[in-house]
C-alpha cells in the first residue's frame, strides 16, 4: 500500500518556505538531498526509432535545468517507450479504425489497440510527472529568481512596486 496525503515537497521549495535552510514551517529539520551527479544518461540501445526520437525531445530540455540524473534512465526510458506504444497503436487505429467485427459472432467490438492506446497513455503521463513534463510537476523544475534574471523579467521595465 502506498504513502498517504500529498506528495512531499521538494526539498528547495521547503528550504523556501521554511523558518531557515535547515528547518521547516513546522521547525523540522530540513533532510539534506543526496549529491548526485547531474546529466543526461545515454538512452539504450534498443529503442524503437519513435522511443529515441521521444528521447531526443525530452532529454536536452530535462539536462539543460539540471533535473535529471543518469540514475533516471530507467523512468526516462519508460517514459520514451509508453511515447512510442502510444503513437503506434493511434496509428494503427487511425488506418483500421476504432472497432472491429468479430469474426466468430459477427459482433462488433472496440479495436485492440484503443485499450493498448489508452494504456499507453497513462503511462506517459504517469512516467513524465516525476521529470516535470506535465503543467502540475513543473513547478518542481523552477528555480529561485536571482538578479542575473532582470535582462530576462518581462515586468522589469516597470520597475520596483514598492
Amino acid at each position: 500500500m502506498g504513502k498517504r496525503g500529498p506528495a512531499p515537497e521538494p526539498i528547495p521549495l521547503r528550504i523556501l518556505k521554511g523558518r531557515s535552510a535547515t528547518k521547516d514551517v513546522a521547525g523540522r529539520p530540513i533532510p539534506k538531498v543526496p549529491p548526485f551527479e547531474r546529466c543526461a544518461p545515454s538512452p539504450p540501445d534498443w529503442l524503437d526509432p519513435e522511443a529515441l526520437a521521444e528521447w531526443e525531445r525530452i532529454v536536452p530540455a530535462l539536462d539543460a535545468v539540471g533535473s535529471i540524473k543518469p540514475e533516471d534512465r530507467g523512468i526516462i526510458t519508460a517514459r520514451c517507450v509508453a511515447w512510442s506504444r502510444a503513437v503506434h497503436a493511434e496509428a494503427i487505429i487511425a488506418a483500421e479504425g476504432q472497432t472491429v467485427v468479430n469474426p466468430q459472432s459477427g459482433r462488433l467490438a472496440t479495436h485492440p489497440a484503443v485499450y493498448i492506446a489508452a494504456a499507453a497513455w497513462r503511462d506517459v503521463v504517469k512516467f513524465g510527472a516525476p521529470l516535470g513534463l506535465d503543467p502540475s510537476s513543473e513547478v518542481n523544475l523552477a528555480t529561485t529568481a536571482t538578479d542575473d534574471d532582470d535582462e530576462n523579467d518581462p515586468f522589469g521595465a516597470y520597475g520596483d512596486p514598492s
